[in-house]
C-alpha cells in the first residue's frame, strides 16, 4: 500500500513517552513518530531499581522502594518535558501487581510525580508482547516467552490470534533470590533445583505443549543470552532482531555463563553487568520451556511489551500503520523513508524490471516463482539505499546497511538475502559480500539471487530519467539472438547509453546476446 493511499505523506512527526516499571528494571522511551509511523528511538534510560526487592514479608512495597520509584520517576519527568512529548503512557506490571499496598503507592506516585500509572494485568502484559510480534515478524504460529524480574509471561498464538496466555509467579530477580543467593551464578545444586522448579510450573499448564513451532522470545534477559552467543560464535553481522538459536545454542551458552564467576560474568563481552547475577536462571528457563514445547528455534526480537503499546497507539491513529499482514511490505516502505529514498521512483524502477521480466518469460527464457518475484521486489526497490550515506560507494554501503538493519518480518538470513540483492554491481562485489554467509544459502539461492540482481542492474539504466516513459516493449528472437525494442516517450539518449554499457548484466539472465533497439 502505498503512502498516498495510507494518508501519511507530509505528517508532522511527534514524539511519544512511554514508561515501563517493572520488577528488575524502570524504563523511559522516548520515540519520535515519523512519515509513515515510523518510529525511532530518540531517548532510552534505564535504571536497575529491582523493585522486586523492595516488597516486604507482608508482600507491601516498602517506603523505601516507593521512594526510589518516585525519585527515579521525577527524574523522568524533566527528561520528558525536554523533548516536548506529544504523548505519556506510563505502565507498571508483576511487581506492583504482586504488591498489596498497590493502590496507595499508585495513589502516591501520582500525587508526587503527576503521572498516573496504568497497571497491567497479567493478560493485558503478555498480550500487548505478542501484538507487537504478530506485527513485526512474519511468524503466524509460535509461543512468545517474556520474562522479567518478578513474572515470566508466556502466550501460545496461531493465525496471529492470541489463543493461550499465563503468567508464571517467576522471573530472573525471583529465581536468583529463591536459588543462588549467596552462591555462584553455576552452583550446579542451584541450577538444578531451578530447573526441576521451573519444569513443575510449565506443567500447571497443560495447553503448553509439544508442537513444534518456534518459540519467540521478548526482553532483556533473552537479548543477553542471545547476545552473548553471537560473540561466542564470532556471528558476521550485528543486530538481535530476526536472530534464532537452537537448543544445543542455548545449552552450549548455559554452560558457557555458568562457567563464569560472577565478577567475570560482569566483565562479559555482550552481556549487561546488572544481568550478570541473572543470566544463568534466565537461559536455564529458556532451555526447560524449549524442552517443554519441544520447539522448532528460539527466534529473538528486540520490540516487546513497550512496542505493542506504542503500536496500538499508532493503529489506532491509523489501522493500517502496523498490520499483521503485509509485514514485510510495510518493512520496505518504512526502510525507504528512513533513507530518504523516493518511493515513487523505486516504484518506477520496479514496474521496469516486472516489464522486462515479463517478456523474458513469455519467451520461455526464464521462470518467475514466488520467490522469484519477491528478490524482483525486494532488489529493486531497495537497489543501492546506501546512496543515502555516500553515491560512489553505494554498493558498499547498501550491504552494510541492509545486513546489519533489524527489518521486520524477516529473519537474519533473509536480511542478508536482502543485502545481497540490493547491493548488486557485479560477481567480484557480489562474492566478497556473500563469503561470511556462503554456507547459508543453497546453490539454487545464489543462482537466483544473481539472476535477479542482474535484471535489477540492468533495468536500473531504464530508470534514469523519470519523466521518460517507455510506451511500447518487446523481446524479438533475432537468428541465435534477441533484440530488446523499446519506444520510448522522449528521445532516450541517456538509457540508451548506459544500457548499452550493463547490457551483459541482461545476456546473463537470458544466457543469449542482446541488441538493443531504443527509439521514439
Amino acid at each position: 500500500m502505498s503512502l498516498e493511499k495510507r494518508g501519511e505523506k507530509n505528517m508532522k512527526a511527534y514524539k511519544t513517552a512511554i514508561i515501563d516499571i517493572g520488577s528488575n528494571s524502570v524504563r523511559l522511551v522516548v520515540y519520535e513518530i515519523q512519515e509513515g509511523y515510523v518510529y525511532k528511538e530518540v531517548q532510552d534510560v534505564k535504571m536497575s531499581l529491582r523493585l522486586y526487592q523492595y516488597l516486604d514479608e507482608k508482600g507491601n512495597l516498602s517506603n523505601e522502594g516507593t521512594k526510589v520509584l518516585i525519585e527515579t520517576l521525577k527524574v523522568f519527568g524533566v527528561i520528558i518535558k525536554s523533548y516536548e512529548s506529544k504523548k505519556i503512557l506510563a505502565t507498571a506490571t508483576a511487581v506492583i501487581r504482586q504488591a498489596k499496598n498497590a493502590a496507595n503507592v499508585l495513589k502516591e506516585v501520582e500525587k508526587e510525580t503527576g503521572f498516573k500509572i496504568r497497571l497491567l494485568s497479567e493478560k493485558e502484559e503478555a498480550a500487548y508482547g505478542q501484538y507487537a510480534v504478530a506485527r513485526l515478524t512474519s511468524i503466524e504460529e509460535a509461543y512468545t516467552v517474556d520474562m522479567g524480574g518478578g513474572s515470566t509471561e508466556v502466550t501460545y498464538f496461531k493465525g496471529n490470534e492470541l489463543i493461550y496466555s499465563h503468567s508464571f509467579p517467576f522471573g530472573v530477580v525471583a529465581l536468583q533470590e529463591m536459588f543462588f543467593a549467596g552462591k555462584e551464578p553455576g552452583d550446579l545444586e542451584a541450577m538444578v533445583e531451578t530447573e526441576r522448579f521451573i519444569k513443575e510450573q510449565f506443567a500447571t499448564q497443560d495447553w503448553l505443549t509439544k508442537r513444534n513451532i518456534p518459540i519467540v522470545a521478548i526482553g532483556g534477559s533473552s537479548r543477553n543470552m542471545a547476545s552473548v552467543h553471537q560473540r561466542m560464535s564470532a556471528y558476521p553481522i550485528s543486530g538481535l532482531h530476526g536472530y534464532s538459536m537452537k537448543l544445543e545454542d542455548i545449552k552450549a551458552t548455559k554452560f558457557y555463563l555458568a562457567s563464569k564467576s560472577l565478577e567475570q560474568l560482569r566483565d562479559l563481552d555482550g552481556l549487561s553487568k546488572d544481568r550478570a547475577d541473572i543470566i544463568v536462571p534466565a537461559t536455564i528457563t529458556f532451555q526447560t520451556l524449549y524442552q517443554t514445547t519441544a520447539a522448532e528455534k528460539m527466534f529473538f526480537v528486540t520490540e516487546g511489551l513497550r512496542e505493542g503499546l506504542l503500536i496500538d497507539m499508532i493503529n489506532q491513529e491509523n489501522p493500517d500503520a502496523y498490520p499483521v499482514s503485509g509485514i514485510r511490505r510495510a518493512a520496505i516502505s518504512h526502510l525507504l523513508i528512513n533513507y530518504g529514498i523516493d518511493e515513487e521512483k523505486a516504484n518506477q524502477r520496479l514496474a521496469r524490471v516486472q516489464n522486462i521480466l515479463d517478456l523474458i518469460v513469455k519467451e520461455d527464457l526464464a521462470t518467475a516463482s514466488k520467490q522469484f518475484n519477491d528478490y524482483i521486489y525486494y532488489a529493486a526497490m531497495l537497489y543501492m539505499v546506501g546512496s543515502y550515506v555516500e553515491a560512489e560507494d553505494s554498493s558498499v554501503h547498501t550491504f552494510y546497511l541492509l545486513a546489519n538493519s533489524n527489518i521486520s518480518g524477516f529473519t537474519h538470513q533473509q536480511r542478508v538475502l536482502i543485502a545481497l540483492l540490493a547491493s548488486f554491481k557485479n560477481k567480484s562485489l557480489f562474492t566478497q559480500y556473500l563469503a561470511p554467509f556462503r554456507s547459508w544459502f543453497s546453490d539454487k539461492e545464489l543462482a537466483d539471487i544473481m539472476r535477479a540482481g542482474n535484471l535489477v542492474r540492468f533495468c536500473d539504466q531504464l530508470n534514469v530519467v523519470p519523466v521518460n516513459k517507455m510506451l511500447k516493449s518487446d523481446l524479438i528472437k533475432d537468428g541465435s539472438k534477441y533484440r530488446l525494442k523499446i519506444k520510448w516517450k522522449i528521445t532516450p539518449v541517456a538509457e540508451q547509453s548506459r544500457a548499452e554499457r550493463q547490457k551483459k548484466r541482461l545476456e546473463a539472465v537470458l544466457g543469449k546476446k542482446v541488441t538493443l533497439d531504443f527509439h521514439t
